[in-house]
């Protein structure tokens, strides 16, 4: 299944140094890790997130490929809305995908933050 997922610049760095074969570990403040069906959901989340300071001044979407027999015992969150498609995972979810990808993470996207257009969906 193809993936994709906004990342902030901190967030990219940690990926970048893995050389883009895994997802860091994320905050323990955050309960869930969102991944998303939609490229252009992916896009339009990745335009107008909100990032701390200490997060950096970009936004990147990255894509990524992840078995389907690993991705089927999560249930599709956010169904009536295609753009926000997504499948929540955990922290340790989020580690056992990293067992399941296929290839490497790729980025397809960037943006510079813009404070003025932050949503509160994705931060």
């Amino acid at each position: 299944m193809v993936l994709f997922r906004p990342v902030s610049e901190m967030e990219y760095k940690e990926i970048e140094a893995t050389e883009f074969k895994e997802f860091p570990a994320f905050e323990k403040k955050r309960p869930l890790v969102t991944v998303l069906l939609s490229e252009s959901g992916a896009v339009n989340i990745a335009r107008h997130m909100k990032l701390s300071p200490t997060q950096g001044d970009m936004v990147y979407v990255l894509r990524f490929l992840a078995e389907d027999a690993f991705l089927g015992q999560f249930p599709i969150q956010n169904q009536e809305d295609p753009e926000r498609r997504a499948i929540w995972l955990s922290e340790e979810d989020l580690l056992l995908l990293n067992q399941h990808l296929l290839g490497k993470i790729s980025v397809i996207e960037s943006f510079e933050n813009d404070p003025s257009t932050a949503d509160t969906f994705f931060v």
